[in-house]
């Protein structure tokens, strides 16, 4: 029977330490789950044109509460067993590669079908939100309101439209970028090689150990984004909420497309340093010159198109910034009719809002730590983290005990 290649290995010692009751207190869902009785107990105090909208997003969260807990229970399973598993192989002291197969095929196959639901439901409950802002703001002040809460909405498509576009040209030229470092560094080794091919290996071996050291690095980048929490609160700060998500959302979709180019960098060098022997260097030398004018002479076209797509951005951007302020200037100085509705609708939305973030951050957290733990061992403990959290997620939705179970079955509490 073959040995095991070892991915990395642990001091035995360093097992976690779960504090449950820490764990269970912090969890920002119970504004979401008491949303329907927020909806009941606000549809006798609002104006009679809002009630349908209500009666909509009743019926939407209804529906998206039992597909959360349904799929949070599956994915429960999944992560006693990541936290078994990850437990076992710290008091083992070594990871094997089949351990990090078996892993990373688990995280892929959490349920991700409720997060998919739970971003559908967002979009139809902030669209409803909206619906009732602009309702009662227009019945407050009139047409003058009514004309701007228009131009918002004309103005919120052809920005969302404009970051979708800043954001494939970042990615394009991202990546292109990622291609002539690569044949940079290939004419670089080759040149070493050529003439000393031991001297070049190690190169090569300083280089993979050089970009290992940056993943946390690029892994905590993309947390960033993840993590990020919107501080700032107004009367209309609704109306600058799918703007700024879709700006959060692309942040850490580059972010992560930046992490996964440097971890196929490093499993890149990997693989030539395992066929080292086989290399022809002075073939790869030419071939990496004749693609390199091609590759640069891209990214200067790329380079172009991504600076005139940020500049038309930021003309929308700040044109519907200055829309949203000037509606909540004249709304505040209307008055006080329909504060109540108003603050019913904010309480709904930083609801939604906060719990569907911290569902799909554990859910992304997740996933992504155990596709680089390969790479970056230390990351194993925090995978087991985030698999107790979801798992404390599921406990709190479905009125069940499994973090305590699998914290006393593995003495980890």
């Amino acid at each position: 029977m073959a040995e095991q290649r070892q991915v990395a290995v642990f001091n035995k010692e360093d097992r976690a330490v779960v504090n449950v009751n820490e764990l269970q207190k912090n969890i920002p869902l119970e504004p979401f789950l008491k949303l329907s009785e927020t909806i009941k107990d606000s549809t006798g105090n609002v104006p009679p044109k809002v009630v349908p909208c209500l009666v909509r997003l009743l019926k939407s969260y209804s529906s998206i509460d039992m597909k959360i807990k349904t799929g949070l229970s599956s994915t429960c399973a999944s992560c006693v067993k990541i936290v078994i598993k990850t437990d076992a192989i710290i008091k083992r002291g070594v990871m094997y590669e089949n351990d990090y197969i078996f892993l990373n095929n688990l995280g892929k196959k959490l349920n991700s079908d409720y997060v998919t639901e739970l971003e559908k439901f967002v979009d139809e409950a902030r669209n409803d939100l909206i619906e009732i802002c602009n309702t009662i703001m227009s019945e407050a002040v009139g047409k003058e309101l009514e004309g701007m809460l228009n131009e918002r909405t004309c103005l919120e498509q052809k920005l969302l439209k404009q970051m979708d576009d800043l954001s494939a040209k970042a990615s394009t030229k991202g990546r292109s970028q990622g291609q002539i470092d690569s044949l940079q560094y290939e004419i670089q080794i080759c040149d070493i090689a050529i003439t000393n091919s031991a001297e070049a290996k190690k190169v090569m071996e300083d280089e993979v150990k050089r970009l290992k050291d940056k993943v946390s690095e690029y892994e905590n980048q993309v947390q960033a984004h993840r993590n990020y929490a919107y501080q700032e609160r107004g009367s209309c700060w609704i109306f600058s909420w799918k703007v700024r998500d879709v700006h959060v959302d692309n942040g850490e979709r580059i972010a992560k497309e930046n992490l996964d180019r440097l971890l196929g960098r490093i499993r890149d060098l990997q693989n030539n340093l395992n066929n080292w022997s086989n290399s022809n260097f002075t073939e790869r030398r030419k071939k990496a010159l004749e693609e390199r004018p091609r590759h640069q002479a891209e990214q200067e076209t790329f380079a172009k198109a991504y600076a005139e797509a940020e500049k038309q951005y930021e003309k929308l951007r700040n044109e519907f910034n200055t829309v949203c302020e000037k509606i909540e200037q004249i709304y505040e100085a209307s008055g006080t009719r329909n504060q109540e509705t108003i603050k019913m609708v904010d309480k709904l939305a930083i609801g939604i809002q906060s719990a569907s973030a911290a569902l799909v951050q554990a859910y992304a957290a997740i996933r992504t730590h155990l596709e680089v733990i390969d790479l970056d061992p230390d990351l194993l403990k925090t995978s087991m983290s985030d698999a107790l959290q979801l798992i404390a997620f599921a406990d709190y939705c479905n009125s069940t005990n499994k973090l305590r179970d699998v914290a006393t079955q593995l003495a980890i509490c």
